[in-house]
């Protein structure tokens, strides 16, 4: 499946709760060919207010920016985003470069009152979410 870079989906009627939630938004998104890492972003009632491709990858790798992912939450006033992104392997586990990430991501985005509520991996038919896992 071909998903063009700076693609977004509107949405904003469905509150999103927890991992679960952000996996029905986002499960189609696990049989991709190469990796692909999306920024969900919310308001204040965590209404997914949108959803965007950030970066399309290698079959093994993609990069993410910080500085983009911000500034992604910033143009659309988004209280809270979600770090989605699928591992074409199948296997949901976090690379160490995934967990990094997500830490300066994180941090960056503390500097400016926007939450990240989680880091999500997709699988075949699985994720694994850093927040549940205790990895962030």
């Amino acid at each position: 499946m071909y998903i063009r870079v700076n693609q977004i989906r509107e949405k904003g009627t469905e509150a999103v709760y927890g991992p679960d939630d952000v996996f029905r938004l986002v499960k189609k998104h696990s049989r991709l060919d190469r990796e692909t890492l999306f920024i969900l972003l919310f308001d204040a009632k965590n209404k997914l207010i949108a959803e965007e491709v950030h970066t399309i990858g290698t079959i093994d790798s993609c990069s993410a920016y910080p500085r983009e992912i911000v500034k992604s939450a910033l143009l659309r006033n988004a209280v809270s985003i979600a770090m989605v992104h699928n591992h074409p392997s199948g296997n949901p586990e976090p690379s160490v470069h995934d967990i990094e990430i997500t830490k300066r991501t994180i941090n960056a985005c503390e500097l400016l009152d926007i939450k990240v509520l989680d880091h999500i991996i997709l699988g075949d038919s699985e994720f694994y979410s850093m927040t549940d896992n205790g990895d962030i």
